[in-house]
């Protein structure tokens, strides 16, 4: 079974790299994101700055494109049969990287030999549609 295609509704990935490499203020995330909605990184706010508001800031971001993340324990959704549609972003070992149907697709890191295998406990940070509507409204035009 998989989720809701609302959960995620961006077709397409743009792989971006990540540009700071810290284990406290990394920007693997912002890449991410920009790598998922097809930005430049510059367009992305770091969400790291600062470390204990950055879900806060995602939400805030987000929001001027009508979405709104939903962080699912991977493991726990995985034991109930339950994977994302489309890409998703991927919280693990204090990484985060690009999923498409609950697969790991993109690794922000720029430099292969850092590359490595992920094994600690995931989670997913899938997108929600704030407005449905608007978006069907909008293809439409």
């Amino acid at each position: 079974m998989a989720l809701s295609a609302l959960w995620n509704v961006v077709g397409v990935m743009r792989p971006v790299y990540q540009q700071i490499i810290s284990s406290n203020n990394g920007d693997c995330l912002r890449a991410c994101v920009a790598s998922i909605l097809e930005l430049e990184i510059e367009h992305v706010p770091n969400f790291m700055e600062v470390p204990a508001e950055w879900y806060d800031s995602l939400c805030d971001f987000l929001c001027g494109y009508s979405l709104y993340p939903i962080q699912v324990d991977a493991g726990a959704a995985h034991d109930v049969g339950l994977k994302p549609l489309g890409y998703h972003v991927v919280l693990v070992d204090s990484h985060a990287l690009v999923g498409k149907n609950g697969r790991i697709v993109h690794d922000p890191l720029p430099d292969p030999g850092n590359k490595q295998r992920y094994r600690r406990k995931r989670e997913w940070i899938l997108f929600g549609v704030a407005d449905p509507a608007r978006l069907t409204t909008e293809e439409k035009r």
